[in-house]
């Protein structure tokens, strides 16, 4: 019993400490950027948001608004349902926005690691057959 309690204490203390250890530095930047593919029928669109960096120092933390404008967006045709024979070639769409992306945030070079993309697929890929749909979604995750 008693190697028992300090296996205990030892695995509770080490759990304790991980998350320390573990946890990514923030980028040193006042501003962060995201991005959000929309996967439409008629084309795909990149829509690049900034907000204030957040910083967990105080409970509750400070609230940021994402900010984004025209300027901000980019737009490929056709959409990614289009590819459906060739869910390979999406990669190639997804990349030439990613592209833009970086073009816009050439000077956040070091950070780009940090910046979330999110793909919604709305009614393109929704209104594909399961089997087709599901070829070009394994396809962007792999990618």
């Amino acid at each position: 019993a008693p190697a028992c309690g300090w296996l205990w204490w030892a695995l509770l203390t080490a759990f304790a400490l991980a998350p320390v250890a573990c946890v990514p530095a923030l980028p040193d930047t006042k501003t962060q950027y995201g991005v959000m593919i929309d996967a439409g029928s008629g084309g795909s669109r990149a829509h690049l948001f900034q907000w204030e960096t957040r910083r967990f120092s105080s409970l509750p933390p400070s609230l940021s608004v994402p900010l984004t404008s025209v300027a901000w967006t980019e737009k490929v045709t056709p959409g990614l349902s289009a590819y459906w024979q060739y869910p390979r070639a999406v990669t190639t769409v997804l990349s030439s926005l990613i592209e833009w992306v970086k073009d816009q945030l050439k000077a956040e070079k070091k950070w780009w690691h940090y910046y979330p993309i999110y793909l919604k697929a709305t009614a393109g890929l929704r209104e594909l057959e399961a089997g087709p749909r599901a070829g070009i979604m394994k396809v962007i995750r792999a990618w």
